[in-house]
This record gives C-alpha cells, structure tokens and sequence, in this order.
C-alpha cells in the first residue's frame, strides 16, 4: 500500500509508485505536484548529505508526506471515476465540468423546474462522490451549503449520502469533518441522523483499516449527542438486522404470510382485486357447504391477526419485513440511476410523473409515505407499482384505502410526533442495505455491511464509552453466537474495560467464559458478582446454569432454590430446581412438588416433562409413560419431548414404539442425546450396545 509507504518515510519509493498509477489514469496539474514535491525531498536529502543543518527540517518531511498523501487521495478518487460502474456514465462530466461548491449551489438554486433541478442535484451527487481531497475552506463551504436553509432537505439528505459514500471509498479525516459538523448544526432530523451515521460508518472503516490510526478522531467526535452512546450501539444493532432480511424474508414467506393470504377479506383476479364473497375458498371458487363455516371464519381471522402481529413484533424489533418483497420491485427502470436509490421520497420527482398521476392526488399515498415504515427507497417502489396497480382495485377497496381502513403493517397512528431519530437511521441503512445487495451499481465498491462481525462502529469508540456500556456490547455478541471474529471483538472489549475488578467486567467475562466452555473460570467470576451483588437474579441464573453443567447438582438446585425465593412467580426456577434435585439423587424429593405443578398447571407441556423426566429417574417408569403420553398428542412437540416418551417407551419394554419415536429426531440431536442421557438409560439396562442400535441408521 502506497499509504503505509509514506507513512513510513519511503518517499522515493512512494514517488514512483503514484508515478506508476498516474500513467494509467493521469490528471491535470499531477506531474507538477509531484515534480515539485520530488524537488523539495532531493533538496532536503542534499542539505543533510553535507552537514548543513536545518531546524525546519522535521516540519518539511511532514509537510511532504501531507501532499503525497493528498496525491494518492486524488489518484485513487481517478481511478473510481474512470473504474467503478457507478460513475463512469459521468466520467466526462466530472472530469471537465466546474464542480466547485458555488457552481453547484447556483444551479440548484436557479433551476427552472423540478427536471432541471433534478439533473443539477445529480451532478451535485456524484460530484461529491468523486471530489478530490479538500482543503478546511472546502469543508466550511460544504457545511454552509448542506445546512443552509435555503437548500431543499431532501437536496441535503441525498448530498450528504453523497458525501458518505465518498469517504467509504477514499477516507478522508476533513471530509468526515464535514458530516460530523452537518449533525451539529443541520436543523433537519432527516439530514442530521444521515450525517451521522455516514460519520460512524467511515469512521470504523477507518480504524480498522488503518494501523496509523489509534483512536477515533476528536473531529468525528463533534457529532457526539447526549445519547452518543446508546446510537452508536443501535446503528450496528440495526446494520445486523439488515444484514439479516433475506433470513427474516423467509420467516415471514414460510410461516406468517400463507396464513394472512389464506384468510385475507381479497381475492387476485385476472381482472383486478377483489373482495372475496361469501361462500367462496382462498382460489375464489364456490366452497363446498360447511355447517360451522362461522367457526371456520372466525378461526381464520384470528390467525391472521396472530400472523400480522406476530410481523409487527418482528418489524419493532427491527426486523426488515418488506425487504423480499419490495427487492423485486427495484428492477424498474427509476433504479437504473444510482441518485435515485438516496433521494428521499417527494412526489414532484420527474422519473415518477408517468407512474404517479392516478395516485398523485391520493390520502392514502399521503398517508403511507409520510407515515409507514418503509424506507425512501421502498416508498417510491410502493408508489410506482400503486400506481399501476390502482386503476384495477375495486371502488369499494379504494375507498377503504382513502379512508385509512387499510394500508400497510407497522403504520405510525396520526397521534406520533414523527419519525424518531432512530427509526431515521434505521430507515437510511435499509436503504443503504439495498442499494449495496440489489444495485449493479455497488461493485467495486466498499460494502459497509460486509464486516459486521468486525464491529468497526463499536470498537472505534470504545474509549468514549463506559464499563456498564462495554458490558451490553458483550452480552449483546454473545447472543448472536459470534463466530471467530466476533470472539476477537469480544475479547478486545474485555480488554478495555477500565476497571477489572467491577461487577459489569466480572459478569461480562463469566458470560463469555461460559460461552467459550471455560465453565470452572465462569463460575469464580460469578461467585464474585456476587459478592459485589447480593441476591443479584441475573448472575445467580448464570451461577445455576453453570453448576448444572459441570454436574454439581446440589448447589446448582441451590442456586435455583434461591431464585425461586427472589421471584416465586417463575415456573421455570421450580422446574430447574426440580431437575437439579433429580440429577442430584433427590428426585424423590420433588416429586410432590411436580405433581402439585402440574395440578396448578394442567396445559403447560413443560411441567408434564418435568414430572415425566423425573418419575423415569426415580424408577417409576409405568406412571411416566401415562404422564408423558397425556402432553404429546400436542402437535407443537419439542424435541425434548418426544426424547421423554421414546425413553418412557423403551424402559417399559415397547422397544419398537421407541425407537420410532427416536428416529423422528434429527440424526445429530438424537446421536448427542441419547450419549447425553446414558445414565437414565443404563439405569433400566439400556447400555452402550443397546444404545449403538437405537443411535443407528434404520
């Protein structure tokens, strides 16, 4: 890397390099620069040669090393405008047209018409993306010009993606500057919450690229808010969730969206939607006479209800729904220019008009851009294919619409304020999301997305954050079951925790030890959260959960003894308590206890296995089985369940019927199982070669 080289002092080697690069994509004034810069090295080495000293001699070398590294910023931004797919349709434009700051502004400012203005704002876009490196006096003049208030908002939201998607490309500490200045004195929420994540987003690109670079720039830092913190968190939370939609587009496609389809009040036609009529199945066609067709009905309509909610739990925490969904929708030609996926919606945008005039005029259009939840980019998908889609929608059905009866999942009620600062930055990285994994015209391009595990955003300010902050980064990446480069993230935050022997460092550490499988450390640390926290629930759930695993019972039924005392409303520390007795050799001592909790909970499946598990280990197989056969014919078995029965079944001699029940298991979860559980199997004579058999292919 020409960069490294010139941070280390190799500036003869780093002037023939740029040399090199510069004959394949050469620029005006670039060999004067680099002539005069060559000069002023060879003076300085002459002057040294021959013992002449010169106090100035430090500040010239820095002096130096600046301009070639300016140079190399202007030959690689060269390289993007004649390389990458996203500029070169604007290759000559940018290279031979003026760009400067004031030309820009007074083309947008005097356009004639929303076209003319709209083909001003484009240059201004990539003009942006592709400028060379910048001086202060280019960041003051960008700021005025992206805060002022004579500028459109949504000219400023796209400009300062502009200026995001530049510095990804080409980092540079003044441009960043410039979006960290924007935040602090935009009066936009819209434009502010974008600065702000385009700063966070170059500045752990940077850091972790970057060995030069020890901590985040005081410069990024002016876009610090009192919930600094909290945002910093939330926007990696939030790039993870995106990552996820084709995940979370599958939930939704598998298990929530056939049973809304099946029991929506609308029929698709050939000729239109309409609304299905009475008497009429899912495919529209005469239904055959059913006597509890009401039943059926209100059946259908509850698990409907239970699908949408069960969206909109997805979508507030975070989910991105509508990804699937609206993916397709960005093959229409509106997408074919790049600008296009960063404007924020407004219905006077010119590559709309002859989609939009049947809707132009509509409440509902209104009322969904301006407070769903999709983001822009969604929104004017949604509004080109409503506008086609419209004209073959029954007047009953529109007028539903028009009268807020219908529109889409997770919309605002008309009683919120507006959009809040997080759901901003939420919908700018969907969008963002979507133009890097939909658009042609991402590659080449440095995809902010692609590193995630990294955690750039959170380690780059981790010496702006506190202990008990650093602490929920942890437990929020152990979560998610990190994979190597998120155990480095981990172990790298534990490391800058301030102070070691704190509640939040002890407990983040026993967390990860006890994801790591170092169960003996976890459990010293516990012990000393203790001690810092008396009758604390969450480290003593822990401090249970990691005795039961080393198998030492009795102070594991101990530990979840003393949160039954703590919280007496929780099933779960009973039924712990009572699996910990068993395995302890006590099961006779809960079995009462069961048995009264089954009483009290007659439908609850996990309190029946309980009971079942634990009359098996106190050799009363007959009643185990009755117990255990009451809870299966529940389709929703799990599989510790069906392991129960298929176990109830062999120790009371029905060998077939178990091993059925066994091979219904997955091959892997049954092989670890039934090794798990060989001592409650050697107890009825089951061993290791009865346990071959049953552990095998049928």
């Amino acid at each position: 890397m020409i960069k490294e080289k010139i941070h280390k002092g190799l500036i003869t080697e780093s002037i023939r390099d740029l040399r090199n690069i510069a004959s394949e994509y050469p620029y005006e004034g670039f060999t004067e620069r680099l002539n005069s810069v060559e000069q002023d090295f060879a003076m300085m080495r002459e002057y040294m040669l021959h013992g002449m000293k010169d106090p100035h001699r430090e500040e010239l070398f820095h002096g130096i090393q600046r301009t070639l590294l300016d140079i190399e910023y202007d030959l690689s931004v060269r390289k993007n405008i004649l390389d990458t797919p996203l500029l070169q349709p604007y290759k000559r434009t940018l290279i031979n047209r003026d760009l400067s700051v004031e030309a820009l502004r007074v083309q947008l400012l005097n356009a004639a018409d929303e076209q003319s203005h709209y083909e001003a704002l484009t240059r201004a876009f990539f003009a942006l993306i592709a400028s060379y490196h910048w001086k202060k006096n280019d960041v003051k003049d960008w700021v005025e010009f992206l805060t002022s208030p004579h500028v459109r908002e949504t000219d400023s939201a796209t400009l300062v993606s502009a200026l995001t998607l530049s510095v990804l490309e080409n980092h540079s500490a003044v441009k960043t500057q410039c979006l960290a200045e924007v935040y602090v004195r935009s009066t936009s929420e819209l434009v502010r919450q974008r600065a702000f994540v385009g700063c966070i987003l170059a500045e752990g690109r940077y850091n972790s690229g970057n060995p030069h670079r020890k901590k985040m720039s005081e410069v990024a830092l002016m876009a610090c808010s009192p919930d600094f913190t909290q945002a910093v968190k939330e926007i990696h939370v939030q790039m993870l969730s995106c990552a996820n939609a084709v995940n979370d587009s599958k939930k939704v496609r598998e298990s929530i969206m056939p049973n809304i389809i099946k029991n929506q009040p609308f029929i698709i036609t050939p000729e239109g939607i309409k609304e299905r009529p009475t008497g009429k199945g899912a495919d529209g066609k005469d239904a055959a006479y059913d006597p509890n067709a009401d039943e059926r009905e209100e059946r259908g309509m509850e698990e409907m209800e239970l699908s949408v909610q069960k969206m909109v739990s997805m979508q507030q925490k975070g989910a991105d729904v509508f990804f699937e969904g609206f993916s397709q929708m960005k093959r229409y030609p509106f997408f074919y220019k790049a600008v296009n996926w960063f404007l924020p919606f407004y219905k006077e945008h010119p590559d709309i008009q002859s989609s939009i005039g049947s809707v132009k005029n509509s409440q509902f259009i209104d009322r969904v851009t301006g407070r769903g939840p999709f983001c822009e980019s969604d929104k004017y998908s949604f509004v080109i294919a409503m506008g086609d889609v419209i004209k073959r929608v029954p007047e009953n059905i529109r007028k539903m619409m028009e009268d807020g009866e219908v529109g889409p999942i997770g919309m605002f009620p008309d009683s919120e304020a507006g959009p809040s600062p997080s759901f901003l930055r939420l919908q700018y990285l969907q969008d963002l999301y979507r133009f890097y994994s939909l658009s042609s015209m991402s590659r080449g391009l440095y995809n902010p997305f692609s590193e995630l595990d990294r955690c750039n955003a959170w380690l780059c300010s981790l010496d702006h954050i506190s202990d008990p902050d650093k602490k929920e980064m942890c437990l929020f990446l152990l979560k998610r079951t990190p994979e190597a480069a998120g155990r480095q993230v981990i172990t790298t935050i534990l490391n800058r925790f301030e102070d070691k022997e704190s509640y939040d460092y002890l407990f983040s550490y026993a967390e990860y030890a006890m994801f790591t499988k170092h169960y003996n450390a976890a459990i010293e640390r516990y012990n000393k959260c203790m001690t810092l926290k008396p009758d604390n629930i969450p480290t003593l759930r822990s401090l249970a959960r990691a005795y039961y695993i080393t198998g030492d019972y009795d102070k594991a039924a101990s530990a979840f003894d003393a949160l039954h005392t703590l919280q007496p409303q929780s099933l779960s520390h009973q039924l712990n308590y009572a699996m910990a007795m068993t395995k302890a050799g006590k099961g006779e001592d809960v079995v009462n206890l069961l048995y009264k909790l089954e009483y009290e909970n007659p439908d609850n499946v996990t309190v029946n296995n309980t009971l079942g598990w634990t009359l098996m280990y106190v050799h009363k197989p007959e009643q185990a089985l009755t117990t255990l056969q009451k809870a299966i014919s529940d389709k929703a078995g799990q599989t510790s369940r069906v392991l129960n029965l298929a176990y109830a079944y062999l120790i009371n001699n029905n060998i077939a019927e178990g091993a059925k029940l066994l091979h219904s298991i997955p091959k892997e979860t049954r092989l670890d199982s039934i090794t798990e559980d060989a001592e409650l199997l050697s107890m009825y004579g089951i061993g290791p070669a009865e346990i071959a058999i049953l552990a095998s292919e049928e």
